[in-house]
């Protein structure tokens, strides 16, 4: 993957509804022939066994929108931060734009959640519609929406998270082929829609730091990282996984 700079940087200077018109577009351009523009959801049917999904909403921390973005700074590591005075929102237009990236290769269904951020509203009303029936004949689904700051260790770290998924085989094969470690979270989309079709899934780091803080940053090199490490997934993982066994 290779990161559009001009194009990363319109997507986090969008707010919600303008980038879901936006993804409407560039989904009917990748090829989506089946694409649901509901109310707190934009869902496209793939041809594909898997689900990718992202939420379109900034944490209510910041402000609604990114004015300007700062590109001068470097992490501990040397790395380009990307950083604003507004608060970047890579939380979660890092996954946004890495499932764009992935639908050049690939042609999975796609789920865009509005208001993960307050309460997962959009999958929430998503789970109440008829196109949940889709999402149970799936094998598995895949959140691209987690930060990569250990609050407790104060480390730097990738992870991969399972909620209330609890198959040993699943969560061993993604560990496996992500080269990512096994952490911990609350809760996000792909837990209601997991509790609801029993289907596995896992949520996973995809570039951003400091999420819900004005001091959020993104490291491109690790929003490329996880692109590698979702393809992975993809391309070996071809079976169907119930979350509870």
């Amino acid at each position: 993957m290779i990161i559009n700079e001009k194009q990363f940087t319109d997507i986090l200077m969008m707010n919600q509804g303008k980038l879901k018109e936006y993804l409407e577009e560039a989904l009917k351009n990748a090829g989506y022939n089946d694409i649901i523009n509901g109310d707190g959801f934009l869902y496209a049917k793939g041809t594909e066994p898997y689900l990718l999904v992202a939420h379109l909403d900034r944490h209510p921390n910041l402000r609604e929108k990114v004015i300007t973005i700062e590109k001068d700074k470097k992490d501990k590591y040397g790395r380009i931060k990307w950083s604003s005075p507004q608060g970047i929102a890579g939380d979660d237009r890092c996954g946004v734009y890495i499932i764009l990236e992935l639908i050049k290769e690939y042609h999975p269904s796609i789920l865009f959640c509005e208001d993960e951020e307050v309460g997962c509203v959009g999958s929430t009303k998503f789970i109440k519609t008829k196109y949940l029936d889709d999402l149970k004949k799936l094998n598995y689904f895949v959140q691209i929406d987690r930060g990569q700051f250990d609050k407790d260790t104060k480390q730097y770290r990738k992870d991969v998270v399972f909620y209330n998924t609890t198959n040993k085989d699943f969560i061993n094969k993604v560990v496996g082929l992500t080269g990512y470690e096994e952490g911990e979270g609350s809760s996000t989309d792909i837990r209601h829609l997991t509790e609801e079709t029993k289907v596995a899934s896992f949520n996973i780091s995809c570039g951003y730091f400091n999420e819900h803080k004005i001091e959020e940053y993104i490291i491109l090199e690790e929003m490329i990282n996880c692109y590698n490490a979702v393809e992975n997934v993809i391309k070996n993982l071809n079976e169907k996984y119930e979350a509870f066994v």
